[in-house]
């Protein structure tokens, strides 16, 4: 009893940590594929003991926040499916075509992610580490 109490004290401290470093969450790769304008974004993440006991006790809502805040540069991002160790997200109107050119606007994630993989809709793929923002990318195809 004592312990689930000081489980449910940490975790809020914990989540409200610097949102480039977190304690409880670390990403490690976030993979972009793009269908269109729109984008899927695969994250796999690994999650420190208390966050997946706290997970486990009350379910994948609890790392949802953090997800959001990393995402939340991106218009109308939606989270589809959270698990233990990965998230699947859908974002509208990320890509813009221009012609025979692709244009990804600057957005800011909510944290370090250790490999960011863009996989462009004529599955050109450019990767990026140690990143904590989507840069600007042209691409022409």
């Amino acid at each position: 009893m004592i312990g689930m109490g000081l489980l449910l004290i940490t975790m809020p401290i914990v989540s409200a940590a610097d949102t480039q470093r977190s304690n409880y969450i670390h990403i490690e790769n976030v993979t972009m594929t793009f269908d269109g304008s729109d984008v899927n974004v695969t994250v796999k993440y690994k999650l420190d003991l208390f966050a997946k006991i706290y997970m486990l006790l009350f379910g994948p809502k609890v790392v949802e926040p953090k997800l959001e805040g990393i995402f939340a540069n991106f218009e109308n991002a939606e989270i589809k499916n959270i698990s233990q160790d990965s998230a699947e997200i859908f974002a509208v109107n990320v890509l813009i075509n221009e012609g025979e050119t692709y244009r990804i606007s600057p957005h800011k994630l909510g944290q370090e992610v250790d490999i960011l993989i863009i996989v462009f809709p004529d599955n050109h793929t450019i990767t990026f580490d140690d990143i904590n923002t989507v840069p600007s990318i042209t691409y022409s195809y």
